[in-house]
């Protein structure tokens, strides 16, 4: 588990160097919203990535053939709100990123057990990017007992402990 801090503008920028860096195969992020996770497809898209979206205001006839299109790999980057955290079942899912840091800690546990599944490993990235998700980080941390390294992107794509 892994956390970037970055500024609000630049988180973009990061996840676009992330994906450039071709170091994962199969990507889930996250984020609070219907409204970002449309808007954050449609940048995806735009910038030449293969994506689709989750989420509640998607009718469930679309989720379904959206999350089967993802296990079969017809695409590689699935942007999600909280809705699809819960019950997916991939199992070669190499990364997670929180876009947006979950507003409840029992979230941040289900996004990042979306990887890392069936013994095989994964790696959950946060951008924290302003105080108060800062202390979202702080606060999951200390309640789920587990060490999220803080960590800057080095080249290609490589983290560099801060």
């Amino acid at each position: 588990q892994y956390v970037i801090a970055t500024e609000q503008p630049k988180k973009i920028d990061n996840l676009l160097y992330l994906l450039d860096a071709d170091v994962y195969q199969r990507i889930m992020i996250f984020c609070n919203t219907k409204f970002m996770t449309d808007r954050l497809t449609s940048k995806l898209k735009k910038e030449g990535y293969s994506a689709e979206c989750l989420h509640g205001d998607i009718p469930q006839s679309k989720r379904n053939v959206v999350m089967s299109d993802f296990r079969k790999g017809k695409f590689p980057i699935l942007v999600a709100t909280d809705v699809a955290a819960r019950g997916i079942d991939v199992d070669d899912v190499d990364a997670v990123l929180n876009y947006d840091i979950p507003d409840e800690n029992d979230s941040y546990v289900h996004r990042i057990g979306r990887t890392g599944r069936a013994k095989k490993q994964g790696v959950a990235i946060s951008f924290v990017y302003d105080y108060p998700s800062k202390l979202r980080m702080d606060d999951i941390e200390k309640l789920t007992k587990s060490q999220v390294l803080p960590v800057k992107l080095g080249e290609d794509g490589q983290f560099v402990p801060v």
